[in-house]
């Protein structure tokens, strides 16, 4: 498999490049798109605690997995990130995490997009659960984010159709993790990692870190089509809202005959305009 790491200072030169496969993919017409979509994690069957697995599997055709690299358990797990929640009444301190919880949130890049941070309500997010207690029956007993900076892992598997653009929120990433944290986007073929640094040192997406965080990312372009997204990370911090466009055919896509002249004829010009540079200058 094909792999690219995106870090900085490069963000700015992939996004560049990631707008131009866009157009690419626009032109051969491999996406017929039905719509956008967001996953919230806060469906009425969805609480505080629930071991989140196959429950968008009939909405989107969407599985999720964890794995927890400093455990011997792999649970996504849903937190209620309300503050002062009252599902952490009498439970002790070490139990739940104080910084996944708003508003009042932190660092944040939310002002760009016309949100106030300070009102913003998120609902659930999804982290990969510390402990297994009282996990058994689907709902954990004291849901908690995954503190050691092994971390892990967070894997969405589309096995319906492919993506080609997305977004999502990160909650509470800490600014020394964000060098060890990314997402990586792959296929069968190829992978593309944005490390969460580069979110961080990009004048379109302006990441802010810290305690308590709350920040906004979307791809317009994730530079392929790809029919899985894992988040590593390396620490504690959740995720949520993760939006994407559906697309009504498979990963492996064929373009359409009409589309395909068309691309053949784009190209051919591409070839063309490239003869008439080299001519010019002597090649």
């Amino acid at each position: 498999m094909f792999a690219r790491v995106i870090t900085p200072p490069t963000s700015i030169t992939l996004r560049v490049l990631g707008m131009t496969s866009f157009a690419l993919m626009s032109l051969w017409g491999q996406a017929a798109h039905a719509g956008v979509a967001t996953i919230d994690f806060d469906r009425n069957d969805i609480h505080h605690g629930s071991v989140i697995a196959n429950q968008y599997q009939d909405d989107y055709g969407v599985t999720i997995q964890a794995n927890n690299y400093a455990r011997h358990h792999n649970l996504a797990v849903a937190y209620d990130t309300r503050p002062d929640n009252p599902l952490n009444a009498g439970k002790p301190n070490w139990a739940y995490d104080r910084d996944l919880e708003g508003p009042s949130w932190g660092n944040s890049n939310l002002s760009q997009f016309g949100i106030d941070a300070s009102q913003h309500q998120t609902g659930n997010a999804l982290v990969i659960q510390e402990n297994n207690w009282g996990c058994s029956d689907g709902i954990c007993d004291y849901p908690d984010d995954e503190g050691h900076y092994y971390g892990g892992t967070l894997s969405f598997s589309f096995n319906d159709f492919s993506i080609s653009d997305f977004g999502f929120d990160l909650v509470d990433i800490q600014c020394d993790e964000i060098f060890h944290s990314s997402v990586t986007f792959a296929n069968a073929m190829e992978s593309i990692t944005y490390n969460f640094a580069s979110f961080a040192y990009s004048p379109v997406h302006n990441a802010v870190f810290g305690d308590n965080s709350l920040n906004r990312i979307l791809l317009s372009s994730i530079g392929i089509d790809a029919d899985k997204v894992i988040f590593r990370i390396a620490g504690s911090g959740a995720i949520d809202n993760i939006r994407f466009t559906t697309d009504s055919s498979p990963a492996t896509a064929v373009p359409e005959p009409a589309t395909l002249g068309l691309s053949l004829l784009a190209l051919g010009l591409f070839g063309l305009r490239q003869k008439k540079v080299g001519a010019r200058y002597g090649r």
